[in-house]
């Protein structure tokens, strides 16, 4: 038997009333999702009655991976849990064009109840989120986004932490054009606002501004002559990843090169979980390998311009998520 907690008889001290409890549900009225016998959920299967009750069904089949679903059936009598709700909502989103939170299916549980809510909450409801994000050149006071604003206020808690900084490193055995590693971090740059990014605050509340003209936070490190270099090598290695940044000042990353030896290079990239994770450092170093490439070969290496920016999408989520 799944019960519904919330419905559950209760002294006035919140306490659990075991034989009410028991007597409710002798008579009837004790608010049950669903009950089992062995692995059977007991329940006359009755054909869906309607078309948003046969499309809902096709979804719920497909998640939980379960055929025949029938109005009465519960979503946790099936098997449901939240990945699932998860689930069951984004494709609500997409098919019904309306915002669904995944709680939803601990108010209502049954199919029929479900696919009624969501009805009515398409004829008043209906999404903005589902347009497409547009493109804007605004530079100044840009919102950020939820993540970026959580972020923000415990760097604000924390100012020296380096808990929220990325960092990778590439060795490189063979010849390198420190100028033309330079210039394609100025490539790369110049292509992705977020490298240009500074976050301002005033009276608490965080934008973003974009630079149109800033240097390139590059530093490079000749060891050749030193006694001592792998280690030497280490310590600089530490000290751009440990370094906290000026958010409100420069750009929150950096490229520091080190020359350990003729033919001995290692490149470390720092950037802020602001304005990068795990996947956008890989790529900016992809980016990096085809424009450093081209360069070398005397190619144009020019991408076409990204058709919207970080900036626009935190623009386009605040705009879905507040009225």
């Amino acid at each position: 038997m799944l019960l519904n907690p919330g419905a559950l008889p209760k002294t006035s001290s919140g306490k659990l009333q075991r034989r009410a409890c028991l007597t409710t549900w002798q008579t009837g009225e004790l608010d049950v999702f669903a009950e089992f016998n062995g692995d059977t959920v007991q329940s006359v299967a009755v054909s869906v009655t309607s078309v948003n009750q046969t499309r809902m069904a096709a979804i719920w089949s497909e998640i939980l991976q379960i055929p025949n679903i029938a109005p009465e059936h519960s979503f946790f009598a099936l098997g449901g849990e939240s990945i699932a709700a998860m689930q069951i909502s984004a494709a609500v989103r997409e098919q019904w064009q309306v915002a669904v939170e995944p709680g939803l299916v601990f108010i209502k549980p049954t199919l029929a109840e479900y696919t009624e809510t969501v009805v009515k909450l398409t004829t008043t409801e209906i999404i903005q989120g589902n347009a497409a994000i547009e493109r804007s050149d605004a530079s100044e006071n840009l919102p950020l986004s939820f993540g970026q604003q959580s972020l923000w206020a415990l760097q604000q808690l924390y100012p020296e932490t380096t808990a929220y900084h990325i960092a990778g490193a590439i060795r490189i055995t063979g010849h390198v054009d420190v100028n033309t590693v330079r210039s394609a971090f100025t490539g790369l740059m110049l292509r992705h606002d977020s490298l240009r990014s500074v976050f301002k605050a005033e009276d608490g509340l965080a934008s973003i501004n974009i630079l149109t003209d800033c240097d390139l936070p590059f530093i490079y490190h000749d060891l050749t002559n030193y006694f001592d270099a792998e280690a030497e090598a280490q310590v600089l290695a530490e000290t751009a990843v440990l370094t906290p940044f000026a958010l409100a000042e420069q750009p929150a990353w950096r490229l520091v090169v080190i020359k350990r030896a003729e033919h001995d290079y290692e490149l470390n990239l720092v950037l802020h979980h602001l304005i990068a994770d795990g996947w956008s450092m890989n790529l900016l170093l992809s980016e990096f390998a085809e424009l450093y490439q081209a360069e070398l070969n005397g190619v144009s290496a020019e991408r076409a311009k990204l058709p919207i920016r970080y900036a626009d999408y935190a623009r386009w989520q605040r705009a879905w998520t507040q009225p």
